[in-house]
């Protein structure tokens, strides 16, 4: 996590990768982790968190890329989304709710 250069930015990656990993891959290795496991870990919020998940999603992808260079793991990427996750997700751009808020009533508008 050394190529980090915001602290904020380092603590987020940790805290959703401890929110929404951890409890469904706990302590497994890097080698063992599947493409059901990153769907256990993607399925529950993927319509309702959509950009929490795609970072997610992108995090997971990033740690197992890393461990692969590394060599402590060979094969596809299970959360890699091109060719593997995007056939069996759909498209954040189809579940990700989309439009303007409504507008407040000027009556309601805080005055400062």
């Amino acid at each position: 996590m050394d190529a980090f250069k915001n602290p904020k930015h380092r603590q987020q990656w940790r805290n959703t990768l401890t929110t929404y990993g951890a409890p469904q891959l706990g302590a497994m290795l890097v080698q063992d982790v599947t493409t059901q496991d990153a769907l256990r870990v993607l399925k529950p919020i993927w319509q309702d968190r959509t950009e929490t998940d795609s970072r997610i999603r992108g995090r997971i992808e990033s740690v197992q890329a890393s461990a692969a260079v590394a060599g402590h793991r060979t094969g596809d990427n299970p959360a890699r989304r091109a060719g593997n996750l995007k056939e069996l997700l759909p498209a954040l751009t189809k579940v990700a709710k989309s439009g303007n808020h409504p507008a407040v009533q000027l009556n309601n508008a805080p005055r400062t």
